[in-house]
């Protein structure tokens, strides 16, 4: 556990939850793009969610060490161009306020992705490949709360299996 991870357990709550409500998996070794739905519960006071960010990462374990790979990622934060429709209005995606008790789900695609070429120096040419050699593929996002300040940010990781 790294030391922001032990800082953020040991000061406990952020007043924040997610979830992932929809997650690609399993994941095809020649997909170009993996897609997720996390969603947000705000579970004590007023939230401000400022933007999603997520990655894909491949990890083995290399004798005594543990090596990792970054295939992917991808960031979200606020652009006036982007927008969603809430309660019947077009509105910008981010910034978005939530109260206690409530919810949103936030889309994740993370495009661009050439497993093939990312794990060739492993010896991974396919999924048969990469479950031989103990690769495991981990989907991370983190949410941009602005109550939470940057090193506070919840996340949610979830192994991903190929086929």
């Amino acid at each position: 556990m790294g030391f922001f991870s032990k800082l953020k357990k040991s000061f406990g709550k952020t007043g924040v939850e997610l979830k992932y409500t929809w997650i690609e998996d399993p994941l095809t070794f020649t997909d170009p793009m993996v897609k997720a739905t996390v969603t947000v519960y705000a579970t004590d006071g007023e939230i401000t969610v400022l933007g999603t960010s997520a990655k894909l990462v491949a990890r083995r374990q290399n004798g005594d060490e543990e090596e990792e790979i970054t295939l992917g990622e991808v960031s979200e934060e606020a652009d006036p161009h982007c927008t969603t429709t809430r309660n019947g209005k077009s509105v910008p995606v981010f910034p978005h306020k939530l109260n206690t008790g409530e919810s949103e789900g936030f889309g994740i695609f993370l495009d661009d992705l050439d497993l093939k070429d990312s794990l060739k120096g492993w010896g991974v040419w396919d999924a048969e490949s990469a479950r031989s050699k103990g690769v495991e593929i981990e989907f991370v996002t983190e949410v941009d709360i602005k109550e939470t300040n940057f090193m506070f940010d919840p996340n949610i990781k979830q192994k991903i299996q190929l086929r």
